[in-house]
């Protein structure tokens, strides 16, 4: 995996105990099904390359929901919020 000077300056900024603990966290690939700025089948490319190295991420397609989720219920936003918390 390569990263683009924007990802350094993420890590860069980054707290230290926060980039430790990014080992450690479960990922979540989320997208609305209407999103215009990213396709939902680029999760599936990042997700099989994740699952590779060990790491498997959730997928979530959210029906009917655009770029920032704004359309989605409130009890699918619900269930997202229990995953994370997980």
């Amino acid at each position: 995996m390569s990263l683009t000077l924007a990802a350094f300056e993420q890590a860069i900024h980054t707290p230290p105990l926060a980039l430790a603990t990014m080992l450690h966290r479960s990922v979540s690939l989320v997208h609305g099904s209407r999103d215009a700025w990213s396709d939902p089948r680029e999760s599936t490319l990042l997700a099989a390359s994740m699952s590779s190295s060990g790491d498997v991420p959730g997928i979530w397609l959210i029906g009917g929901a655009g770029h920032d989720l704004a359309e989605a219920s409130g009890g699918r936003i619900g269930e997202l919020a229990g995953d994370l918390a997980a």
